[in-house]
């Protein structure tokens, strides 16, 4: 897996650099937006993000995204005991929603020159979340078999007692709030054919933390979180305010 990794980045190294022409690409001079669809090894996520020029190589962002957390242990199975089984996850106690607000940084390393090339952008970013817990219920049989009823998760619930997962709305009055902050890395591969259109891969890794220990399942609480991301990004440049105020040398 990590050659396939090296191979792949290898490859965009050399179609952004071998493939590049000299070209007067005023895109490198304005604004951004665009929106992502990521997927973390604990989960998924969206985000918009807002990008302001600071200079030909340099941009500052704004991002707001919404992501789920999840513990790698957390799986969905179906449950033997049951002619007509439905998924559940056993032991699952919370689901997790986190909000980030972060303040970013884009650093271009290797600039795109023409429709046929990639740029190459370091990314990194900062900021404050807030985390919401969903308590998850079950629907159970008791264990004489008599009737049905719907419970959280507990050390003395069975397996052969799930019938399957209650809805998602159950517990939705029982959501907790969490504070806590993320700090995100990563390097953007952007490969748009049009100088205005923003088209980007983006990997990266992210770490989380929050004043109050999350419980996602049984016998475990944890403050702090990593994991790693893959997103694809789509948006648009627009012309910079601050480009007419501060022009790179030989720019009209």
């Amino acid at each position: 897996m990590s050659k396939k990794i090296i191979f792949f980045v290898a490859t965009l190294l050399y179609l952004a650099v071998g493939w590049s022409q000299p070209l007067d690409f005023q895109r490198s001079f304005m604004d951004f937006y665009s929106l992502g669809a990521r997927i973390n090894t604990n989960g998924f996520g969206l985000n918009y993000r807002k990008g302001f020029f600071i200079d030909r190589y340099n941009r500052r962002f704004y991002d707001i995204e919404i992501t789920t957390i999840k513990d790698p242990r957390t799986i969905k199975f179906s449950n033997p005991y049951y002619i007509t089984p439905e998924n559940i996850y056993f032991g699952k106690v919370n689901d997790f929603f986190d909000l980030r607000l972060g303040y970013g940084h884009q650093k271009i390393i290797v600039e795109k020159k023409d429709s046929k090339s990639i740029e190459i952008r370091l990314i990194s970013s900062i900021g404050p979340s807030i985390g919401f817990s969903k308590p998850v219920y079950y629907n159970v049989i008791d264990k004489t078999g008599t009737y049905t009823y719907e419970t959280k998760f507990s050390d003395d619930l069975l397996l052969q007692q799930i019938l399957n997962m209650a809805p998602f709305y159950k517990g939705l009055d029982e959501v907790k709030p969490n504070i806590g902050g993320y700090g995100k890395i990563g390097i953007s591969f952007e490969h748009s054919k049009t100088d205005r259109g923003l088209s980007a891969l983006e990997l990266g890794a992210t770490f989380s933390a929050y004043l109050i220990p999350i419980r996602l399942i049984y016998n475990k609480k944890q403050n702090f979180f990593i994991n790693l991301y893959i997103e694809y990004r789509l948006g648009q440049f627009f012309p910079s305010r601050l480009r007419h105020k501060k022009k790179e040398p030989n720019q009209s």
